[in-house]
């Protein structure tokens, strides 16, 4: 089990999960897509991960990102309304581990949609996943990228 941390000062706000240094939240609408993690306030460190994956994001353009504090309670409501489409968290070590569901203090659970699956492959199809394929691939020199320098 991995925990979801949130703001000791602003309560409900989320932080990080416990194996990584951030936490990144990807909800739907009818118009858009929107990745979301909370803004570097000093509560989180600014790291490579995180920084990579909001720039990939960025860069493929299909969503929109935004660095702002996230409740608990916004989650639920986009939870509630279809639109939560993933969680995880991100960070050196794990890279990014994928947030199944939330428990809130009085027991109630909500658990967030099966993760996409290619029909003819069987392969994860989550951003999660796509954002964690595409950073691995810069780091073990598959693909070239300014981020990266192939040492021999």
């Amino acid at each position: 089990k991995v925990v979801l941390w949130t703001k000791h000062l602003e309560p409900g706000c989320v932080v990080s999960v416990s194996v990584t240094s951030d936490s990144l939240a990807a909800a739907s609408s009818q118009k858009f897509a929107v990745v979301v993690t909370a803004p570097l306030d000093g509560t989180i460190l600014p790291g490579v991960t995180r920084d990579s994956i909001l720039s990939l994001a960025r860069q493929w353009g299909e969503f929109k990102v935004s660095e702002r504090d996230v409740t608990i309670s916004e989650l639920e409501t986009a939870f509630n309304e279809g639109r939560l489409v993933e969680c995880f968290g991100a960070g050196t070590a794990a890279v990014i581990m994928p947030v199944g569901g939330f428990v809130r203090e009085d027991g109630t659970k909500w658990e967030l949609p099966e993760t996409p699956v290619d029909a003819a492959t069987g392969a994860d199809m989550s951003l999660g996943q796509r954002l964690k394929d595409a950073i691995e691939a810069i780091q073990y020199g598959e693909v070239e990228s300014p981020w990266s320098v192939l040492v021999n």
